[in-house]
């Protein structure tokens, strides 16, 4: 009996050692899990940092560089142009003092030989590209910078008014020396925001007005010299007495009708309530119209006016 017993408690749990074979087979290996996890990884779409693991672009194109070079140049030439034909040179001076040539130069250089010179250079394989681009745009602001200054230089400065006609008088005929001889101190300096109307007056000093006839035989006349400059107010009177009608200046243009009617009606003015004066340029003739009543100056166009 006691045999018995001793060798029922010595024999092998086989249910236990089954339950444990059981769960061990259960319990996924470490192969397993390492396959798990590599799978669950590999359906969660990898997060890339914009500056650490951005995608590589494709290089850019000669033409897109050259498209870019443009609108840069564009946008550049737009506001020089606005200055020029807006500020320092109003309508129609810009033309009459010669400044299509100017604009052409600026233009061409600005506008079509820089983008013509990337669009001819440009490739992402080339080691000195960048210092190519730089000298591109280092040449560019010096011819752009020098042939602005030119036309600031030549901007017209003063209009004006002189015996019976209205002279422009470019910035770079005007010393500051004489600047400093100008009565008025508003003629001292030269506006950066269009030309100053104003009169001059002929010296009463006979020996002043010898030496201003003898200047003017060499192209200074008064006109040149701010000392004898005065407010245009205070020539109005005499503006009228030497203006002219608009029927003669319909007379010298005939083919420009329609361009004296324009002006006319764009200032609420008829032939009978204006006059007009020839303006002394460098190139094309000019007109400019005053009021017949007030004298007050109403603007300039490009007509013939003598």
């Amino acid at each position: 009996m006691m045999e018995e017993t001793t060798v029922e408690q010595t024999r092998p749990d086989h249910a236990g050692l089954k339950g444990t074979l059981s769960d061990a087979a259960a319990e996924p290996s470490w192969d397993q899990r390492d396959l798990a996890a590599a799978g669950a990884a590999a359906a969660v779409p990898p997060f890339h940092h914009p500056f650490v693991h951005a995608p590589a672009r494709p290089p850019m194109s000669r033409w897109r560089a050259a498209s870019i070079h443009l609108g840069i140049c564009a946008g550049i030439a737009l506001i020089i142009g606005a200055a020029l034909l807006f500020v320092w040179y109003p309508s129609p001076l810009f033309a009459a003092q010669g400044g299509q040539s100017l604009l052409l130069m600026l233009f061409g250089i600005d506008v079509v030989v820089g983008p013509c010179i990337t669009a001819i250079i440009f490739d992402t394989r080339k080691k000195n590209l960048r210092f190519d681009l730089t000298v591109i745009a280092v040449m560019q602001a010096i011819a752009l910078a020098y042939g602005v200054s030119i036309a600031f230089q030549a901007r017209p400065a003063f209009l004006v008014f002189f015996k019976d006609w209205i002279e422009v008088i470019p910035a770079n005929a005007m010393e500051s020396k004489l600047l400093d001889e100008a009565k008025f101190p508003e003629f001292r300096s030269l506006s950066v925001t269009g030309p100053k109307l104003i009169a001059a007056e002929m010296p009463t000093d006979n020996e002043e007005r010898n030496r201003m006839i003898f200047s003017a035989g060499f192209g200074a006349d008064v006109t040149y010299f701010p000392k004898y400059y005065v407010p245009y107010d205070d020539a109005k009177s005499q503006t009228l007495l030497k203006a002219k009608t608009i029927s003669e200046l319909r007379q010298l243009n005939p083919k420009k009708q329609a361009v004296i009617d324009k002006f006319l009606a764009a200032h609420q003015h008829t032939d009978d309530t204006t006059r007009y004066l020839p303006v002394k340029t460098r190139g094309d003739f000019v007109t400019a119209f005053v009021d017949s009543t007030t004298g007050d100056f109403l603007g300039m166009a490009a007509l013939v006016p003598w």
